[in-house]
């Protein structure tokens, strides 16, 4: 039988592109990668990538949500200077009587916060998108090391212009400037694409690789609740400037574990100091793009095409959903306080990491991850549709339960991806993903303000039915993905065995 072995072999692992989780699950991919065991090996000096990128985030979400709410602050100020008690008690009767003129105040002031917020995801998204293009290739030949310096500092000078702006009181919409400057120097997507590609680097491509990337976004995942919960009592008792120098001590503290403390994951023989020249930059950027337009063969190029859409739909209902849910919360008939909006964020980002790292265990000893994905969809959509419909406190309390397993289906399509692409394009394929995301957080944001802007007066959730569609349609995308593989192995299997059996 030995010489007969090699028929029942899977021709896409020749190639390294194309091959399914199915694929993984059928090969002892550990055996095969004996010969490089020590380079892909998760230690503790090398999972200090987890407290950066946990650090980072925590940063990132603690000045989101304290630009957020100054804008809304600010604005309100503006435009009704002479009706203060609005901003300062949030629990007011006249908030919660939604005929009232000051009620009718907040809505105005949630259209101009929300138009705001389209400017600023454009300032930001433009220019991330070919930051993390560029950036993203460049650390398959020049290391990854960069790929976290770069957003950590982009970040840092976001958080000083802020300050200033607010210290001096100047007009919110300076905050331009401050969002160009992070989206060029690759946003927060970029540490993100970094964190994933580390951890492509130092381990396998099986299981292993799944959890290892899932525990990235579970750190990024609590780096947010801590962030979210942390911030609304920072502002509060200090106030909105001293929360931003919280937030830029702790991107200096990034800053400086990534450079004395975190190893650089691409092996010194892959690493190139040469300078580039014009037409090189141009190469790096499409290698991110050939994944998806490149026609050759040998690469199952529509595996990558239905695995970016579902990502892309994933990603305008994850990134667009919590701008206009403050907004939502913030006014009537709940008139959170800023408290309120971190103490709600805090429970939702809990529940899902938790259920995030304990489901992925659990599912993974029967599933594999594009059904793992199909969970985390249907998750969100039920979750979605509900708070459509929400009108008490407690109701939105429930969301995030129903909806805890609706992070799943990020780090499963990474992993799905990751597992497909070869070791020397991990950093390519990951920059691609990243400017896509980082489309789709510009796009998530004007979409859904745009919507929120237009229908707040009709129908306060209709945005979250329009997001609740774009998560069906990625569990169809998936159902896809899992059907048409399985019908290529039967059809494989039943040659193979009339071969032996000639």
């Amino acid at each position: 039988m030995a010489d007969r072995e090699p028929l029942l072999q899977s021709s896409s692992s020749d190639y390294g592109y194309g091959s399914t989780t199915n694929d993984v699950k059928g090969m002892d991919l550990e055996e095969e990668n004996d010969d490089t065991a020590d380079e892909k090996k998760m230690d503790a000096h090398r999972l200090v990538v987890l407290p950066i990128a946990f650090l980072y985030m925590f940063s990132f979400i603690t000045a989101f949500a304290c630009v957020s709410q100054y804008e809304y602050y600010a604005i309100g100020k503006s435009m009704y200077p002479n009706n203060q008690s609005i901003w300062t008690n949030r629990s007011s009767s006249h908030c919660q009587d939604k005929t009232s003129q000051m009620s009718k105040e907040q809505t105005s002031v949630q259209e101009a916060t929300a138009k705001l917020n389209i400017y600023l995801s454009l300032a930001g998204g433009i220019p991330a998108v070919f930051a993390n293009l560029m950036f993203g290739t460049f650390s398959d030949t020049f290391g990854r090391k960069f790929l976290f310096i770069l957003p950590t500092v982009g970040s840092f000078l976001r958080c000083s212009i802020v300050l200033i702006i607010m210290y001096l009181k100047i007009d919110v919409y300076y905050f331009l400037i401050a969002f160009v400057i992070e989206g060029s120097l690759g946003y927060f997507l970029g540490m993100l694409q970094a964190s994933y590609a580390y951890m492509a680097d130092i381990t396998a491509a099986n299981d292993k690789r799944s959890f290892a990337i899932t525990l990235v976004e579970v750190s990024l995942g609590f780096g947010s609740l801590l962030g979210f919960l942390v911030s609304g009592y920072l502002i509060k008792s200090v106030g909105f400037t001293w929360t931003m120098v919280f937030s830029a001590a702790l991107l200096v503290l990034c800053l400086i574990m990534t450079m004395f403390v975190l190893p650089e994951s691409v092996a010194p023989a892959q690493i190139i100091t040469e300078r580039r020249t014009c037409s090189d930059v141009t190469k790096y950027v499409g290698n991110a793009l050939a994944f998806y337009f490149k026609r050759d063969s040998k690469r199952e190029r529509w595996k990558y095409i239905v695995c970016i859409l579902v990502f892309f739909l994933t990603t305008l209902v994850i990134l667009g959903r919590p701008s206009v849910e403050t907004l939502v919360q913030l006014g009537s008939p709940f008139c959170w306080d800023p408290v309120d909006v971190g103490y709600y964020r805090t429970i939702r980002s809990g529940i899902q990491q938790v259920g995030c790292l304990l489901l992925i265990r659990l599912l993974q000893f029967c599933m594999t991850d594009e059904t793992i994905a199909m969970v985390g969809t249907l998750s969100s959509t039920t979750s979605l549709v509900m708070e459509g419909f929400v009108t008490t406190q407690t109701s939105f309390y429930i969301v995030p339960v129903v909806g805890a397993g609706g992070i799943l289906t990020m780090p499963m399509i990474r992993a799905i991806m990751s597992k497909m692409t070869p070791d020397d394009k991990q950093g390519a394929m990951f920059a691609g993903i990243a400017a896509l995301e980082t489309i789709g957080n510009m796009v998530s944001s004007i979409i859904a303000n745009a919507i929120y802007h237009a229908t707040v007066t009709l129908l306060q959730g209709f945005v979250f039915f329009v997001m609740a569609t774009c998560s069906f349609v990625s569990w169809l995308l998936l159902v896809f993905l899992l059907i048409i593989p399985q019908c290529g192995v039967k059809k494989t299997h039943s040659i193979q065995r009339v071969i032996i059996t000639v």
